[in-house]
């Protein structure tokens, strides 16, 4: 993050959240720091945006270990949040980081407010407030997403924080939101050193808190008419869309350092020792969706394969006609998706554009983060013959892997073999996203499937979050073909949004490792959770999920948690998942293969008994992964 979000800890009262949650513990105020008469709201504020831009542990245990490969943007081969993390320490740590970046928002509107009622403020304060109480909001929906109950509507004012339910927070969230931007002035300026977000635009700070209405209402669309009612009163209370994040200019963003200082937060993809690789989700959402050749991407500057040569495109096979290089006996097969258990070792003729925008091409220079590593591997080990992966697109599913683990170790070994997190992502090159453009017209074109008021169609609303997606990764020129596009991808949906024929078996060709041969075999799309692959739901929710990525890989998993779309396969299980002891049946779909939630920290337990006791109440279940909160699937 750049100067205009430097902390300002001289400025800062700040009390941690114990691990018990229950009260905070006596601030102690150091002689050198100023009185509380002398804090700058806007400081704490700043502060509060700043911390939640992750330092490098809370980066790898959070973005990276808990929502990315939870979202299957990036690849965890053995066990993990794919597969329920269950690494209490980490969010225990989450927990505290969190309580931190809550305390001080929650100062800056408490001290606000006393000012403006003592008549002592400055004309800025009472933006800066609502500001703070937009943040704020946003981070009680992550806690609440995450952990379930959460102490949250006290604001963290008083001495006992008490447990508030999912149900109490969003509705708080929505209240805290509406007052937010009715009381922001777009007349009083405010400094842009102090506003991470929007350099000081009010008008801009009033469309993130109406949009991250929408986002909060739609947790709720299966629970009664509550997600409805919040969503179109949301809407109408903001005066119409042009009053949301709808264009580009207006997206709510962070901006990031290259590189980790003691006064700037990298990029949150600054982990240069773990790999990033996409999974096999990301491949059956993108092969072959769009029906966009590679040929034409590699003309496109933004795209990995940019001036791809000759060779690689001539080699480049389609992924409708073509699954790869079968190998039953090295990858794992059991699972509900069955382009697993191969190694697609050409390129993808026909891929998303927007996929290969942010993974790179194994063997290609252009926008690699491994450019030197060599791209290839000797396989099996101690074979002494070599596996090229040059030009290839492996991509893997998360799951046990017993008496498999040979392929899978030694691609491991080497992050430029398998396509990758592209290095402008990983050295910062781009602000962080916290809430896109695109996502507004998801939820609206989503709403609308619904029968909910937006003012247009589902398709129109679509479609304007595809071209808004394109457009963000520079890829503009091939809008008008892809949302034409009939061509189904590895999970038999497509892009048009009128065409909506569920896809048949298709005959296609494999090639058998070790012999080479070329043998047919039918390829039958997956059951999804829905039961459908290719309604306007499935096609509104593949389209976010591939548009989020890689910025809000906790939305992705948010989406699926409560619509089951688009499709998430279960992870492999060669051997029963530790962390999954209800999963017996490999391949059979179940809404339950990604984590429902994440534990509270132990010593919640014992530090806080009757906290921990009503939290558990409030859940309405056991304090497990996979206890569903109030607006998932179940």
């Amino acid at each position: 993050m750049n100067s205009k979000i430097k902390k300002i800890s001289t400025l800062i009262l700040f009390a941690c959240l114990t691990a018990a949650c229950n009260d905070f513990e006596e601030v102690n105020i150091d002689p050198t720091k100023a009185l509380e008469d002398q804090v700058s709201v806007e400081g704490l504020l700043n502060s509060s945006i700043a911390d939640a831009q992750l330092t490098y542990w809370e980066r790898d245990i959070l973005f990276i270990r808990t929502w990315s490969w939870g979202a299957r943007y990036i690849f965890r081969p053995i066990h993990g949040p794919q597969v329920f993390q269950d690494y209490n320490d980490y969010m225990s740590d989450y927990w505290v980081a969190l309580a931190k970046w809550i305390y001080n928002a929650s100062e800056a509107i408490r001290i606000g407010e006393s000012r403006i009622s003592k008549g002592t403020a400055s004309p800025a304060t009472n933006n800066y407030v609502q500001m703070a109480r937009i943040w704020r909001a946003h981070l009680f929906s992550e806690a609440a997403d995450m952990f379930g109950p959460y102490p949250a509507k006290e604001g963290f004012g008083g001495a006992n924080a008490q447990f508030s339910s999912v149900a109490e927070i969003y509705e708080y969230v929505d209240g805290e939101l509406k007052k937010a931007v009715a009381s922001l002035n777009e007349s009083v300026e405010v400094s842009g050193i102090y506003d991470a977000f929007h350099a000081g635009n009010m008008k801009k700070w009033k469309k993130y808190g109406n949009s991250l209405r929408l986002r909060c209402a739609m947790r709720f669309q299966r629970v009664g008419n509550t997600g409805r009612t919040r969503f179109e009163q949301a809407l109408a209370d903001a005066g119409g869309a042009d009053n949301l994040i709808i264009d580009m200019a207006d997206n709510a963003s962070v901006a990031q350092a290259p590189t980790s200082t003691e006064d700037d937060a990298g990029s949150v993809f600054d982990c240069d020792y773990i790999g990033m690789q996409a999974t096999t989700t990301v491949s059956n959402i993108g092969f072959g969706l769009g029906g966009i050749k590679l040929s034409d991407i590699a003309t496109a500057p933004t795209a990995s394969a940019y001036n791809l040569p000759a060779e690689a495109l001539a080699n480049a096979a389609s992924p409708n006609e073509y699954l790869g290089m079968y190998m039953p006996d090295h990858l794992p097969n059991k699972t509900n998706s069955q382009s697993v258990g191969y190694f697609f070792d050409k390129l993808p003729a026909e891929i998303d554009p927007r996929i290969l925008a942010v993974y790179h091409i194994p063997g290609h220079r252009h926008d690699n983060f491994y450019p030197e590593n060599a791209t290839s591997m000797e396989f099996p080990t101690g074979s002494g013959k070599t596996l090229d992966m040059t030009y290839t697109f492996f991509t893997a599913t998360c799951g046990d892997y017993t008496g498999k683990t040979d392929f899978i170790t030694v691609i491991r070994r080497n992050n430029a073999l398998m396509p990758s997190i592209g290095a402008k992502y990983r050295r910062g090159e781009f602000r962080r996203m916290f809430f896109a453009n695109w996502e507004t017209c998801f939820l609206l074109a989503e709403a609308a499937v619904y029968g909910w008021n937006t003012g247009k169609t589902a398709r129109e609303w679509y479609e304007r979050g595809v071209r808004a997606s394109f457009e963000y990764h520079g890829l503009s020129r091939f809008a008008d073909e892809y949302l034409k596009s009939k061509d189904y991808n590895r999970l038999g949906t497509s892009v048009s949004f009128d065409h909506v024929v569920e896809a048949q078996p298709a005959t296609m060709k494999r090639k058998v490792y070790g012999t080479n041969v070329m043998e047919d075999v039918v390829y039958n799309y997956p059951n999804s959770v829905a039961g459908t692959n290719n309604d306007p739901l499935t096609k509104i929710m593949t389209q976010k999920y591939i548009a989020q990525c890689p910025w809000l890989p906790q939305e992705a998993t948010n989406d699926y948690r409560r619509t089951g779309r688009p499709f998430f396969e279960n992870p492999c299980m060669e051997a029963q998942l530790p962390f999954m002891p209800f999963a017996t049946d490999p391949f059979a779909t179940d809404i339950k293969n990604v984590y429902r939630r994440v534990r509270y920290p132990f010593s919640l337990a014992t530090k806080d008994p009757q906290g921990y006791a009503k939290a558990l109440e409030l859940l309405e279940g056991a304090d497990r992964p996979e206890t569903p909160l109030v607006w998932q699937l179940r």
